[in-house]
Formats: C-alpha cells, sequence, structure tokens
C-alpha cells in the first residue's frame, strides 16, 4: 500500500511511488482444470509482471486448490520463454510453444509435449522448413488441440523463397540442384504487411502437427489472397474453421481496426475444398464452437467506418450451416440497460454447459462488465454490477463454473470464480475470491459521473446522447486541493474503464487528481454514439472535454490554477486542441504519439482510411484525397492553432510508430520551437504507438510528473 499521499516534487519520490506500484501484476489468462473429484478444483493463472532491474515484462503462473469451501493458494513461479501453453481436452497433456535463442544467438521455436510426469516430445519446427515463425499474436494466432488428441493446429508465417544478390556467385548450401528455388534480385523486396506492431506478419498459414510422427503439413487451399488465422478444429476433427482476412490493397493495418474485410472459412479435410461460412462482405472474428458440437458463435461488424463499433453476435447452426442473428446492433440505451456488444474478442471456452448460453465480458459505458446470453432467445442478462469493481474480465467458462478477473481505479486484479445459475435465475450468482484479501490502494477515490449535453452542443442527429467522466483524487491531500490532470483517451472510439492502471494511480499518489472523459463517440456507449462524431472531431470531443474540465475547476474539489492535460494518439489530438482553443488555461501539456497534421499523416499512416472517416469525408483505397479534402483535414487538426499556443509541451514519440508516424510530433516540435514556445521532446527508439516498452513506460511516467512539477508555479 502506498503510504500517504502529498504532492510529489523531487523526481526520486516519483521513482519510488512508479517502483512499488510497477511491482502489482496483471492477471492474463487462466483456467480451471479438469474436476479430479466432486469439490475439488484446481485453477491455473498467468500474470504479467514489470521488473524494472530487468527492463522486461515477466511472465509467471499461479496456482489456487479448492475444496469445498477451502481455497489453497500455491506458490507463484516464473514462466520463462513460452509464446503458447495449452492444455489438451483431456487434461494428461500440455503443447508449449517455447522461444530460445542457441548458441551462435539465432531465435528457435521449439514445440514441446508434456504429460503430468516428463516432457514427451521436442520439436525444433523451424528446423522441420516447412514454414517461418509460428504467430503467438492475438490477431492471427491459435493453439489448438485436436479432440483426437493426435494433431496441433497453429498459425505460421508463410516460407518466404530464398533470395540473393546478382552479384553474389557464393555455392548456395542447403539448397537442392534446382536452382529456381533461389530467387535473385529479391532480397530487397517489400513484403506487404499488417501494420503497426504486426509488420513481420505478412503472410500467415495454416499449420497442422502430427505429434507421434513430428510431420508438419500446411492447410494450402486457402485462396493466396487471404491471411487465415484464429483457426478452430471442426468437431469430428475432419475439418478447420478459420477467420480469413483479404488482402485488399492497398493492405491497412489491422491491430485495434476490428473491421477489416474477412469472413469464416472451412477447411474441409475429407475434400480438401475450402468455403465461406455466412457474409464475405463483412469483418468477423472469435469462432468459438459450443459443447455439443453443433453450434458455432462470433462477432460481426460492418468492414467499413470507424475502427472500433458495437458488434453483432452470430450463430451457425453447424449441421445446416444456417446463420441466425443472436445479438444486433445496439443503436442506444439507457444507462442502466444493455449497450450493445463491446468487445474485442470472444474467450474461447465461453459456453454453457448446456450450449443455450454463453457469457461474454463487454464494455458497458465507463466499465466493462460480464453478462450472459441466450443463443435461442438473444435474452441479455447482466452478471455483474458491483460499484467497487470498475472491470470484470472473463478467462472461462468450465462445466458452468465462471473464472473471472477484476479490478478497479484503486484495486489491482484479483480472481474470482462462480457459479452460472439455470436460465432465469442469473442474476443470483455468487462470487468468490480466491485471495482472501485483494491488495487496495486506499489513498485513491474515484468516481463515476453522467455528463447531459446541453441543447445548444447537442448532435443534430443524435441529441439524445449523453457521456460520463471517471475522477480520481487523493483520499486526502495534506497540501490543500489537488492539481488537475486531464487525460484524454485515444480512438478516438476507445474509451477509460474504471481499471486498475499504473500511470493512473501513480499520478494520484503522485498528489494530482485526475480527470477521465468518455466523451461522445466513445466505445461502450451504443453505436449511435460511435457514429456521431466522424465529422466533429476538433470540435465536439474537444468542447465534451473541456465542458467538464471547467465543471469540475469551478466547484471547488481541485485547485483552478494548476490544471495540465495529457493524452496519446487522438488524445494528444485533443490535448493539442485544447492547448490551442484555450491559449494559457492549462499549465503544462505531455503528447505521447498525437496527431497534429491529419493532412500530412494520410501518406505515411498504415490507416489512411482512419483521416478519411474521422474527417467525415467518403475513403476509397483508388484515389487520394481532393483539395478540398486535404482542407478539411488540415482544418480538423491542432496545427492550424500553433499561433495560440502558449502552454509548454511535453512530446513523447515512438521511434517505430507506424499508426502516428513520428512525423506527426516532429512537426509540432518544428513549428513549436519555430515560434520560440517551449518544447520538449522524448525518443524511444524501439517503442511502437503504445510506448508500452518496461523501460520507457517507467522513463516517461517519471518525466510525466517532472514536467507538470515543472510547470506548476509558472
Amino acid at each position: 500500500m502506498i503510504e500517504g499521499v502529498t504532492m510529489v516534487v523531487e523526481v526520486d519520490d516519483a521513482v519510488a511511488i512508479y517502483r512499488q506500484l510497477a511491482k502489482y501484476p496483471k492477471a492474463k489468462s487462466g483456467r480451471i482444470c479438469s474436476e479430479e473429484a466432486p469439490g475439488h478444483l484446481q485453477v491455473y493463472s498467468e500474470w504479467t509482471q514489470r521488473d524494472l532491474d530487468r527492463g522486461e515484462q515477466i511472465k509467471f503462473a499461479r496456482g489456487h486448490i479448492i475444496h469445498l469451501d477451502v481455497i489453497v493458494p500455491t506458490p507463484a513461479y516464473e514462466v520463462l520463454n513460452e509464446q503458447w501453453n495449452k492444455e489438451s481436452p483431456s487434461g494428461k497433456y500440455r503443447a508449449v510453444i517455447r522461444k530460445l535463442k542457441d548458441k551462435k544467438g539465432e531465435e528457435k521455436q521449439f514445440l514441446e509435449i508434456w504429460s503430468d510426469t516428463s516432457k514427451l516430445h521436442s520439436i525444433d519446427i523451424l528446423s522441420v522448413d516447412r514454414h517461418g515463425k509460428i504467430y503467438e499474436d492475438e490477431q492471427f494466432g491459435c493453439l489448438e488441440w485436436s479432440h483426437s488428441e493426435t494433431h496441433l493446429l497453429y498459425v505460421a508465417e508463410r516460407k518466404v523463397p530464398k533470395s540473393k544478390s546478382y552479384f553474389d556467385n557464393k555455392p548456395d548450401v542447403g539448397v537442392s540442384s534446382d536452382t529456381s528455388e533461389i530467387q535473385k534480385g529479391d532480397e530487397f523486396l517489400y513484403r506487404d504487411n499488417w501494420g503497426e506492431q504486426l509488420s513481420e506478419k505478412c503472410h500467415p498459414v495454416l499449420c497442422v502437427l502430427d505429434i507421434e510422427g513430428g510431420c508438419v503439413s500446411l492447410l494450402e487451399n486457402i485462396p493466396d489472397h487471404i491471411s487465415p488465422g484464429q483457426a478452430i478444429w471442426c468437431p469430428d476433427d475432419l475439418g478447420v474453421v478459420c477467420v480469413g482476412w483479404w488482402h485488399d490493397a492497398p493492405r491497412l493495418g489491422l491491430i485495434y481496426c476490428p473491421m477489416r474485410r474477412s469472413a469464416l472459412f472451412h477447411i474441409d479435410l475429407k475434400t480438401f475444398t475450402c468455403s465461406i461460412l455466412g457474409a464475405d462482405d463483412q469483418s468477423v472474428r472469435s469462432p468459438v464452437f459450443s459443447p455439443d458440437k453443433t453450434k458455432l458463435i462470433y462477432l460481426e461488424n460492418e468492414c467499413q467506418g470507424a475502427h472500433a463499433q458495437c458488434s453483432r453476435l452470430i450463430l451457425c447452426d453447424w449441421p445446416t450451416k444456417g446463420i441466425v442473428p443472436v445479438l444486433e446492433i445496439v443503436r442506444h440505451a439507457p444507462a442502466n440497460e444493455f449497450q450493445g456488444v463491446f468487445t474485442m474478442k470472444l474467450d474461447n471456452k465461453c459456453w454453457s454447459l448446456d450450449s443455450k448460453r454463453i457469457v461474454l465480458n463487454t464494455q458497458w459505458r465507463s466499465k466493462v462488465e460480464l453478462v450472459v446470453v441466450s443463443v435461442e432467445t438473444g435474452a441479455v442478462t447482466r452478471l455483474t454490477d458491483d460499484p467497487e469493481v470498475g472491470c470484470w474480465r472473463l478467462f472461462e467458462v468450465h462445466n458452468d463454473l465462471i473464472l473471472a478477473a477484476c479490478s478497479s481505479v484503486s484495486q489491482p486484479d484479483y480472481l474470482v470464480i462462480g457459479h452460472l445459475p439455470s436460465n432465469g435465475s442469473e442474476k443470483s450468482i455468487k462470487w468468490t475470491r480466491l485471495d482472501s484479501e485483494p491488495t487496495s490502494i486506499r489513498e485513491i477515490l474515484w468516481t463515476i459521473t453522467p455528463v447531459n449535453v446541453p441543447p445548444e452542443r447537442a448532435h443534430h442527429k443524435h441529441s439524445h446522447l449523453d457521456y460520463e467522466y471517471i475522477f480520481i483524487e487523493p483520499f486526502e491531500s495534506v497540501e490543500g486541493k489537488p492539481p488537475l490532470v486531464v487525460y484524454n483517451h485515444g480512438g478516438p472510439h476507445s474509451a477509460f474503464v474504471a481499471d486498475f492502471q499504473v500511470y493512473l494511480a501513480g499520478l494520484c499518489c503522485c498528489g494530482f487528481a485526475l480527470l477521465l472523459v468518455n466523451y461522445r463517440g466513445s466505445y461502450g456507449f451504443g453505436q449511435d454514439g460511435i457514429e456521431s462524431l466522424p465529422g466533429n472531431i476538433g470540435s465536439q470531443d474537444v468542447l465534451d472535454v473541456q465542458s467538464v474540465v471547467e465543471e469540475i475547476r469551478s466547484s471547488g474539489r481541485v485547485n483552478r490554477e494548476k490544471i495540465f492535460v495529457i493524452g496519446g494518439s487522438h488524445g494528444g489530438f485533443i490535448s493539442a486542441h485544447l492547448i490551442g482553443q484555450y491559449p494559457g488555461f492549462y499549465k503544462a501539456a505531455v503528447a505521447r504519439n498525437p496527431v497534429i497534421n491529419i493532412a500530412s499523416m494520410i501518406g505515411v499512416t498504415d490507416i489512411p482510411d482512419w483521416a478519411f472517416v474521422e474527417c467525415g469525408l467518403p475513403f476509397d483505397r483508388n484515389s487520394l484525397p481532393s483539395l478540398s479534402g486535404y482542407d478539411v483535414m488540415l482544418k480538423k487538426s491542432p496545427i492550424v492553432n500553433i499561433d495560440n499556443i502558449v502552454t509548454p509541451v511535453l512530446l513523447m514519440i515512438g521511434g517505430k510508430d507506424l499508426r502516428v508516424p513520428p512525423s506527426q510530433g516532429l512537426q509540432l516540435k518544428n513549428a513549436m520551437e519555430g515560434r520560440g514556445k517551449t518544447v520538449r521532446m522524448l525518443w524511444y527508439p524501439d517503442c511502437s504507438h503504445p510506448l508500452s516498452e518496461v523501460a520507457a513506460e517507467a522513463d516517461a511516467f517519471v518525466n510525466i510528473v517532472r514536467w507538470f512539477v515543472q510547470h506548476m508555479n509558472i
């Protein structure tokens, strides 16, 4: 627990606070192991934790043994070099993909099969020479046991033909006499990829390992213009279902964009045919079969418009292959009613035992809640509504036992388990904490408050919309009213959740109050809210934030003379607009990989469609914007207010950012320096868009506190 809350003025104090908060781990996954006897369970969970001394995220495992009402935790242990760890259906075996380096420093991947007592197989999977690296990401990757437990299904990079210079006359080692295998002059050939954080993912292939034989087969009957991923076995092991993304040119970034054109593909292993299930003009993800093997559930979106939207829940009747919508898009709903499906994925074990219901976590305004959905009637029941919990994340449903992780702004992750009641009685669910006293930070207070939009700011089409903000403050500030940090989220169609985040807790423990506004257009407030923002960025979002800031400033809860602003990506865009549209209001600003000039960004970002959509312009892959289109983009950009900016700005830039490339931050830096304004830039050369590497994240936190304190009394 952090002791006391006083205003941090020394760098060493900020370092100490961050070091203490960084020790809190985050639950990443969990499973309920097969029951050994009635009333006896084992729970296995994996967690990540920042190791500041090693400069990396470490992964460790924990266990809980549950016998009747007695819960016994087992010691945690570090998990090294594992990319995948998957239990077989019977629970007898475990498949592990492990990444290691050999004596030459070259990266290797080993696929291991373990029993309860020993390692049964270890295969140097890359030496099989059938494909490139196995995918470990959540976008494409999978590791799936066949029901017979004789084969494993996974995704890897397609093998690239060897190439050499026209001037290379060295003999080719390890290549057959057929010189056509080597392509001269292609060693610098550009390969289309899937963009930000997926730049090494160019053309995935589905692979099947015969465990006993040790041989790998490629499922090559998928069309060549499709990137397959998220694959699962069909109920009879005689087929595979996967998501396939079209290679539409130019290929656009995929991460954080669950609206790229894709479809469900069925590969029949008997006939070696490939067919599409359902629509081929939408965007789909997360296929999951029911326990009785008769139903396939998945998520679907339009493949255009805002990058994050309300999703449909779709059911495929497997025997007939008929497609039925279970949940449609929710346009708008009161705050206490279901807001729609707002989740990036379904858990691969989300079904009730009777195959009639699924459980999912979904953004519900400024929280994430668990809901249970009847796939027969479409009825939605909220399983969670605890005012002290801001975020519930589902890990598994096993024989109607639900394993989930909980957190709040002031409480790091902890695990709970509950038994799913019968249909119609779901609200009676009782939750049991697996750790008797989860850690909480008592010095932090938080509230969620709705905001009604006045008529003069109401959207012309969606006048019924409201929004929310999360206000975080020190329990007791020994130095009077705390300074306020206005924290803006990116997207713009993401949202703040009332979960535990080291930066938020850290700033509060340093003595700051924080304001997090889920402006209209944020994720989890119905589809009308999403659609209200495109065409209105730089105005609707900025005004939604500023109006709440002024309300909080006038309430007497904060020091009205000490207000700061921070944001990343589109949050940096809003922050830059705020200091340009309200000169002198903010004492200092921090912008992390900010969007500064939309007109200049479209030629270098991996998501040029974002610029068109959010500016309210039609997007066409085959054309450049018109002069009037460029004019709209420029006028909506913060750079147009550069002459009004008097607030000192700290820029934090990731050198490998493909989403909002470094040139955006550099434009603001150059423009401010040329006008004699105060600006400082931190450059993190190995970071992509999130700036989430451990060393960079820690450095950035301390520099944020230092920047705000430095300009506190100026």
